[in-house]
């Protein structure tokens, strides 16, 4: 794991943390958002 995608996945823990009561909402939003933040890392790595 490299030190980028390692900073996502704490970042995105600390998203899902923070609206924890909205779990839901949250759900989809990283569904939506996962989407994103883990393609990206694999599309700039594999560049």
């Amino acid at each position: 794991m490299t030190l980028l995608n390692s900073v996502i996945l704490g970042q995105a823990k600390k998203y899902i943390n923070f609206n924890n009561r909205n779990k839901n909402l949250v759900f989809l939003l990283v569904i939506v958002r996962g989407q994103a933040i883990f393609a990206w890392p694999i599309f700039f790595e594999s560049v």
